[in-house]
């Protein structure tokens, strides 16, 4: 126990330096926040979740196609929409880190919005981040359809 506390210890002094210290400043993104939050803010949410709706639908209806027996010979249903909504998640993934970060052709409101000023590519950040976080939440939601479809015993 008194290694784990003094390597603790050296770990913990190094990052302290201050080479390493990130504050976090609500109040100096003023401006990027003034643009992210202004009249367009719902339209630009309604656009960037209306994809995920519309899988989200589709796959609902899919499972309810074919959910009326549930053994494990007809798991068509479910299957195929757990496969609607984790391929979903596993191909905005792709964009996310193919398109957006590695190749960097084009952000989420790239054609509304050009990031032609710091405070504009902030902002499509901004909603990088959002569409990140579908794409998460959907691929841990087909991830979790698909757990239950493998273990269901019916």
């Amino acid at each position: 126990m008194k290694y784990f506390s003094k390597k603790f210890f050296i770990i913990t002094a190094f990052f302290n330096t201050g080479a390493f210290s990130v504050q976090a400043c609500i109040t100096c993104n003023k401006p990027v926040q003034s643009h992210i939050f202004n009249n367009n803010f719902l339209t630009y949410l309604v656009l960037l979740s209306l994809p995920f709706v519309i899988v989200g639908f589709i796959s609902i209806i899919s499972y309810h196609l074919k959910s009326k027996n549930l053994n494990y010979t007809n798991r068509q249903g479910p299957l195929i929409s757990t496969g609607i909504i984790l391929g979903s998640g596993l191909g905005g993934f792709i964009d996310v880190i193919l398109f957006h970060q590695i190749l960097q052709w084009h952000d989420i409101l790239s054609a509304v919005n050009a990031p032609d000023s710091l405070i504009r590519k902030q902002v499509n950040v901004f909603w990088d981040g959002l569409f990140h976080l579908f794409t998460l939440v959907f691929t841990i939601i087909g991830v979790l359809l698909l757990w239950n479809l493998f273990f269901y015993k019916g």
